[in-house]
């Protein structure tokens, strides 16, 4: 029904960009993420929607349109609210990916989403880091937003997620090379590694990663 088809439409519409290289992928991905949200929303399922507004905000964010993610972050913590659940990885990392591509404001949301959670997931422990490290950052401390970052990916690495640890590196490249410029410099070329081996270009546009 619809759930089957919101997932199927969001994985087409995370591929895609994944790969875009041009203009035409990516009007095609803004599109189905629309469905995608639109088969979510008529699906009648808490964990399809939430798993659908996480993945279509961090498309959303990358793409650069911010006040769009956000307001999927705000649907996403709204209906969070009414029906509280333990944290899945199906969302969670993809809205600590969104804290870390927005900041400010949306990365304290997701840090105030995250830790009303009634139980801390290791996946919500790893995405609550990544917030954190943004708002460190942010207030000037690269010094524990780096160290925060490391950890969140090291977590998802003993998950055996490679897909969000290869992100949250991604992510991390700046700030990490900001403190420690060699570690910063290893954690580039395993990212630009993954990126060439898996044909995910979009990859290296995380934080101005290449």
């Amino acid at each position: 029904g619809d759930a089957r088809e919101a997932a199927r439409l969001f994985r087409t519409a995370a591929e895609s960009y994944a790969r875009m290289s041009d203009v035409t992928d990516h009007m095609i991905t803004a599109a189905l993420v629309e469905q995608a949200l639109a088969a979510a929303r008529r699906s009648g399922f808490h964990r399809v929607l939430r798993s659908t507004l996480a993945h279509a905000a961090l498309c959303r964010a990358v793409q650069g349109r911010r006040a769009e993610a956000v307001r999927l972050l705000v649907e996403l913590d709204e209906d969070w609210r009414r029906t509280r659940m333990i944290p899945f990885a199906e969302w969670v990392p993809a809205v600590g990916h969104v804290a870390a591509v927005l900041g400010g404001d949306a990365a304290r949301l997701v840090r105030d989403l995250l830790r009303r959670a009634p139980r801390v997931t290791p996946w919500a422990r790893a995405a609550g880091q990544v917030a954190d490290a943004v708002l460190a950052r942010q207030d000037g401390d690269a010094r524990e937003a780096a160290r925060l970052f490391r950890t969140a990916a090291e977590s998802y690495a003993r998950m055996s997620d490679v897909t969000d640890h290869m992100i949250t590196a991604a992510l991390a490249v700046a700030t990490v090379t900001e403190v420690a410029p060699d570690d910063g410099a290893v954690i580039l070329e395993r990212v630009r590694e993954f990126a060439d081996r898996d044909g995910v270009p979009g990859l290296l546009r995380l934080n101005a990663a290449d």
